[in-house]
C-alpha cells in the first residue's frame, strides 16, 4: 500500500476537528472544543471557505489567543488534533498540511507544530518544518536500524501523547524511494526545557509485531483512550477502515493540483454527509444495540470509498 499513514490513538486530552472520517470536517462549526487541562483554554475549529481554520481561544470566549493556519503550511490544514501537556503549559498540534504540488521541495503528509505559554502568551516553539525521519534518527538509533532508502521529500510526523508535562512520544515513518510504500518507523522520547527547546532523549525503531498490532488496532504503547466521533462507532473494524481511507484519500490529494483537490474536497464531504446520514438510519432502526447497529454497513460503504480512491490514486502516479 502505497503512502500509507498511521492514525494513532493519544493518552492525553485530545480532540480533532473531524467528522467521521478525517478527511475534511462536513460542519466544523458544530464541533466541540478540545478544553485545556486547566479549562482555560480552548481549541476551536471555524469554517472558512469550506474548510476548517484552527484556533486556539481562551475558554468560553471568542477571543482567539493562538492562530494556528500560522503554523508551516497549516492554513486550510486538515484531520487537526490538539494534545495538552498535563498542566496546560504546552500543546501539540497534529495536523496534515496543504500539500505543495509538484513543487520537488520536502513535504510531510502529517506533521506537528509545538507552543508554550508564557505568560499569558502562547508562543510557536521549534516546528519539524525541516526535519525527516532521517535527520531525526541521525545519531539517536544505531547504523543497523538507521532509515535507508527513505524518499527524501516524504515523511509523516505525529504526537502520539504527553507522558509528563515536559516528554512526549512523537512518531515519525519515512517512504520507500522507489515504492513509496511505508519504510521504516520511529518513536522518538522528545524533552522540552523550561524555554521550550526540545531534544531528542531516546528512539525505538518499531518492529514489523508492533506495527501490525497497531494495524489491528491495539495500542502498543499502553492504555489509551479514544474519543467517539460524531456518534459513530470506535470499533476497531471502522477505525481501521476510516484510517485507511484517510491514508488514501490524503496520498490523492496530494497528488492533486488547486483546483483537483478542491473538486477532491466538495466530492468527499458529499460522500462523509451520505455515510453519515446512511449511519443514522442503521441506527435508529436497530433493536437492542442502536449504537453498533449501523456499524457493518459504515464499514463496507467506507471501504467501498478507500478502494475508488486508491484506483484514482494509482492513476495519478
Amino acid at each position: 500500500m502505497k503512502y500509507r499513514l498511521i492514525l494513532v490513538i493519544a493518552i492525553a486530552s485530545t480532540t480533532t476537528c473531524v467528522f467521521a472520517s478525517a478527511q475534511e470536517s462536513a460542519s466544523p462549526a458544530e464541533e466541540q472544543p478540545s478544553i485545556s487541562p486547566d479549562r482555560k483554554w480552548a481549541y476551536k475549529c471555524v469554517e472558512y471557505n469550506g474548510e476548517c481554520w484552527s484556533q486556539i481561544v481562551k475558554a468560553g470566549t471568542t477571543q482567539v489567543v493562538v492562530d494556528l493556519t500560522d503554523a508551516p503550511d497549516g492554513a486550510g490544514a486538515t484531520n487537526p488534533e490538539i494534545l495538552w501537556a498535563p498542566d496546560s503549559k504546552r500543546f501539540a498540534f497534529n495536523y496534515s498540511p496543504v500539500q505543495r504540488h509538484h513543487t520537488g521541495l520536502h513535504r510531510a503528509l502529517e506533521t506537528v507544530a509545538f507552543y508554550q505559554l508564557r505568560g499569558d502568551k502562547w508562543e510557536a516553539l521549534r516546528s519539524l518544518e525541516d526535519e525527516t525521519t532521517q535527520s531525526l534518527a541521525k545519531g539517536h538509533v544505531p547504523k543497523n536500524a538507521y532509515p535507508r532508502h527513505c524518499d527524501p521529500e516524504v515523511d509523516t510526523f505525529k504526537l502520539r501523547n504527553w507522558t509528563d508535562a515536559n516528554t512526549a512520544i512523537l512518531y515519525a515513518a519515512c517512504y520507500q524511494r522507489n515504492s513509496g510504500d511505508l519504510g521504516s518507523r520511529f518513536l522518538f522520547t522528545l524533552k522540552f526545557d523550561e524555554a521550550g527547546n526540545w531534544k531528542i532523549v531516546k528512539a525505538h525503531q518499531m518492529s514489523k509485531k508492533e506495527f501490525e498490532e497497531e494495524e489491528a488496532g491495539e495500542d502498543v504503547s499502553g492504555s489509551g483512550q479514544t474519543t467517539k466521533q460524531a456518534g459513530l462507532s470506535a470499533d476497531v473494524s471502522f477505525r481501521d477502515a476510516d484510517r485507511h481511507l484517510n491514508e488514501v484519500y490524503n496520498a490523492l490529494r496530494a497528488r492533486l493540483s488547486p483546483p483537483e483537490r478542491d473538486r477532491l474536497r466538495k466530492e468527499q464531504l458529499a460522500w462523509i454527509n451520505r455515510r453519515n446520514a446512511a449511519a443514522q438510519v442503521a441506527k435508529g432502526n436497530a433493536e437492542g444495540n442502536p449504537t453498533h447497529a449501523g456499524d457493518g454497513d459504515v464499514t463496507k460503504m467506507t471501504l467501498a470509498r478507500a478502494a475508488e480512491l486508491e484506483k484514482r490514486l494509482k492513476k495519478a502516479k
